[in-house]
């Protein structure tokens, strides 16, 4: 290859190379000053423009929040005027509050608890809440449930007047993360008689802050001065972790590092990494409350424009040096142009053939202790569509098997794109149906190209030694236990067909030894010269007599002998010793 292009290497004579050194001499330094003018004035108004954004979304959101508790909790208040008239008559209240219960969507639940060290000598706490759109009640009463010792009651009686609690789960109480607000109960001298109760849920609050803030070009989370997340774009973290958990996921220390200093902050400004994307942090404390708000705005989305503005600068650059280019060009030797496009094709099939194989596992064939693999992939062109892979993860291994639709260049380059999504979703979780769902979920997000993937995807646990797999429109594969049989599947979509498809998992307890095999259509539909398809019925007659690669490809290669194949065949086995 490197003979055949030093014969097609341009000379260039002394002129030429001094008229060309001229060019970009000239054009060069022009094109990076005016690239350092642009991002230097424009990013200073774009920087501008984000701390904007990030002050006017906080606005918005501590207003939402500051309008959601007080709606909530005003009607305590009501209730604790309504006491003074005649303190003894308490259980006057309870048709009050299962009142504003109903009407006030935003109140979870309301309690009226007693002192009983006051004069009115009761030991009293009726708790009312929803569930399941109907209004329930419950005691909340010593020894179960200690309402006397519980934060929300033991502050407020101690500073006798109304606050918001810290977020937190009420076991034995509402059994939901909740806040209360509490609102001292007090008689026209002042003696503390109990509390009345106004709960919300939290995961309701965080809801419509997601809601308020959804954007692809920032997302925004609540938590609390302790870390714990109250509200964040993905249901996974809200509610279940700190920030640090979730900064520890993401395998992103200047987001750890930044929630160190934003915690100790009233309000602040970072530079942060997440998922190889750049973000501007903006933090602020939410008035009279333990929350904090962080703004994460996306650096590529907010500087856009300005990179826009350079790439059309760089083209038209680009395009003024071609033309003078091309002057020189006019002067330079001819030169065989079919031999040149014919030496270059063939070097770019035999580099994609490379890069396609690079993607798949680097060992056809793997024998360990608990199980032994083989595998086989043969494009019909010099690339194709078909792929294949298996991990091992603890006790567990999770083979696929995936065919691109159409042929060629298109199809491979789909199968890599396919492969490294496969690839990234296995390092996160072995659950089949999930893997399938999110590669579906990323394929629609990223693919407008109409391709689909069939998809098979079969986990094996050695331990429990139950077989989990989803199949994604796929041909079904073959088990070879006492018998020979293959498992009945849940009939789905292929993989970038359809948005917000469910793809559901089957089971089946097989017991080690025994075989799997599983294959793309190019196995079942290999033709012979009388149009004739190899079929499942042959696959399933060849391994009732040889389970084995190498005795199904024999007979497929026996049967269509040497009609050139239609379409990309692969071959996956698997034996659990």
């Amino acid at each position: 290859m490197e003979k055949v292009f030093t014969h097609l290497r341009f000379k260039l004579d002394r002129t030429q190379k001094k008229v060309i050194f001229y060019i970009l001499g000239i054009t060069l330094p022009l094109f990076f000053f005016s690239l350092y003018f642009i991002q230097n004035t424009a990013g200073k108004e774009l920087t501008k423009f984000a701390e904007e954004k990030a002050f006017h979304l906080e606005t918005r959101i501590i207003s939402e929040i500051k309008h959601y508790l007080d709606n909530a909790s005003s009607f305590t208040k009501e209730a604790s005027y309504m006491l003074k008239l005649d303190p003894a008559k308490y259980t006057t209240l309870l048709p009050f509050l299962k009142k504003h219960l109903q009407n006030n969507p935003n109140i979870y639940g309301s309690a009226l608890a007693i002192e009983p060290d006051s004069y009115l000598n009761k030991t009293y706490c009726k708790y009312y809440y929803k569930h399941n759109g109907t209004l329930k009640e419950k005691w909340l009463m010593p020894p179960h449930y200690d309402y006397l010792h519980q934060e929300w009651y033991s502050k407020v009686k101690q500073l006798k007047k109304g606050m918001w609690s810290k977020p937190y789960f009420d076991e034995g109480g509402g059994e939901v993360f909740m806040s209360t607000f509490t609102y001292p109960l007090l008689d026209s001298h002042q003696t503390f008689l109990g509390v009345v109760t106004a709960d919300i849920k939290i995961d309701i609050l965080s809801e419509k802050i997601q809601k308020m803030t959804f954007s692809k070009e920032h997302f925004v989370f609540v938590l609390d001065k302790s870390g714990f997340l109250l509200s964040h774009p993905d249901s996974h973290y809200a509610l279940k972790q700190t920030a640090f958990a979730y900064a520890k996921d993401l395998h992103s220390k200047t987001l750890s590092n930044a929630l160190q200093q934003m915690l100790s902050a009233d309000k602040g400004k970072y530079t942060v990494t997440i998922a190889s994307q750049t973000y501007t942090l903006y933090s602020v404390d939410v008035p009279n409350s333990d929350l904090k708000i962080a703004v994460f705005l996306n650096n590529t989305a907010l500087f856009r424009p300005l990179n826009e503005l350079k790439q059309k600068l760089g083209i038209v650059t680009f395009i003024g040096i071609i033309l003078l280019l091309l002057l020189i060009v006019v002067i330079l030797r001819e030169f065989k142009q079919d031999i040149i496009k014919k030496t270059k094709l063939k070097h770019e099939f035999e580099l994609a053939t490379k890069i396609q194989m690079s993607f798949l596992p680097k060992k056809k064939n793997m024998q360990t202790d608990r199980y032994e693999i083989h595998s086989y992939l043969k494009a019909a062109r010099e690339v194709g569509g078909d792929l294949y892979g298996y991990k091992e993860s603890g006790n567990n291994i999770v083979l696929y098997v995936g065919d691109v639709s159409g042929k060629g260049i298109p199809a491979a380059l789909f199968m890599m794109a396919t492969q490294i999504l496969l690839k990234n979703t296995i390092e996160t979780t072995s659950d089949p149906a999930e893997i399938v769902t999110l590669i579906n979920k990323r394929l629609l997000e990223t693919s407008q190209n109409g391709m689909f993937v069939t998809l098979l995807v079969i986990r094996y646990d050695f331990i429990n030694q139950v077989l989990t797999f989803c199949n994604a429109g796929h041909p079904p594969f073959i088990i070879k236990a006492d018998q020979l049989f293959s498992p009945l599947p849940t009939l789905h979509p292929p993989v970038n067909t359809f948005e917000n498809t469910v793809y559901t998992n089957n089971r089946l307890t097989i017991k080690t030894p025994f075989q799997l095999i599983c294959f793309s259509d190019g196995v079942t539909e290999a033709e012979n010269r009388d149009k004739e398809l190899f079929g499942i019925e042959r696959v399933a007659e060849t391994l009732q007599a040889e389970f084995t690669l190498t005795y199904l490809r024999k007979e497929i290669q026996r049967f269509i002998k040497n009609n050139p194949a239609n379409d990309d065949m692969t071959i996956l086995t698997f034996t659990a010793k």
